[in-house]
């Protein structure tokens, strides 16, 4: 299933880097992009594989990354951890921070059968070259080439895909008011993934963590509130939170203004 979280994600994957952050090369392409989200969110996955794989074509290292988490995770696609790797390797190439950061990931995990820890190094290297901090940290903390990745509890669950206890300890995490842990629930809530997927919890959780100042929660809520996902369509908030999210440079937010703007 999807490490997201996003969805995500994710994202061993944060959701944070669920959806890459480069932004695109033109409002038209933005728009595509964010009219895939927006079946993503919805459960469309072959909606949103039928875009991406026309973006994709293209070069667009988001449009190939976020094909990339479909075929890791079998979502509206047979599974295929080899085509997953060739994805993310072609949206690394591409430019795409969170690709790179991914394949490092990859790469490093002793059950994967693709494992190669001289390639591992590699992406992470570039990944952290653009400044991920996941990726550097994951980097200081090699041993011999074997990474050591200091998570907290929450994020080693989810890791190793026991989605229903990182979804309990975020829960806790959110009601202590931690905006990160409201938004890695939210993506839970939104792939239904050890929850029972209710895209109005989702919405609320994103509103909690946006409120509180995370990007990547006001700008899924900008995606939400547009599209009518989990709540009602509200395009005059979708504008305000989108805003918010390109005011702290969330670079898909950016772009998406620039098609946005006016409506």
């Amino acid at each position: 299933m999807i490490r997201t979280i996003a969805l995500i994600a994710f994202l061993s994957f944060s959701p944070s880097h669920v959806f890459a952050d480069e932004a695109a090369n033109s409002p038209q392409v933005m728009t595509r992009l964010f009219a895939a989200y927006a079946k993503f969110k919805m459960a469309d996955y072959s909606g949103a594989r039928e875009i991406w794989e026309k973006i994709g074509a293209a070069g667009q290292g988001e449009a190939l990354f976020n094909l990339a988490i479909l075929y890791e995770d079998g979502l509206g696609v047979k599974p295929s951890m080899e085509h997953a790797l060739m994805l993310y390797r072609k949206a690394g190439t591409a430019g795409s921070r969170s690709a790179q950061y991914r394949l490092g990931q990859l790469l490093l995990d002793e059950k994967n059968p693709f494992r190669n820890e001289a390639e591992a190094t590699h992406w992470l290297e570039r990944a952290a070259e653009q400044g991920d901090e996941d990726a550097a940290t994951l980097l200081a903390n090699q041993e011999g080439n074997i990474a050591v990745v200091p998570t907290r509890p929450a994020e080693q669950a989810f890791n190793r895909g026991d989605y229903a206890k990182a979804a309990s300890l975020w829960r806790k995490r959110t009601n202590d008011g931690d905006a990160n842990a409201q938004s890695r629930l939210a993506w839970l809530y939104e792939a239904g993934l050890g929850v029972e997927r209710d895209l109005q919890q989702a919405v609320s959780l994103f509103k909690l963590s946006a409120e509180a100042g995370s990007p990547e929660a006001q700008y899924a809520l900008a995606v939400m509130l547009r599209t009518g996902s989990g709540t009602e369509l509200d395009p005059t908030q979708s504008l305000i939170w989108l805003k918010k999210a390109a005011a702290q440079g969330h670079a898909s937010a950016i772009s998406a203004l620039e098609e946005f703007a006016n409506y």
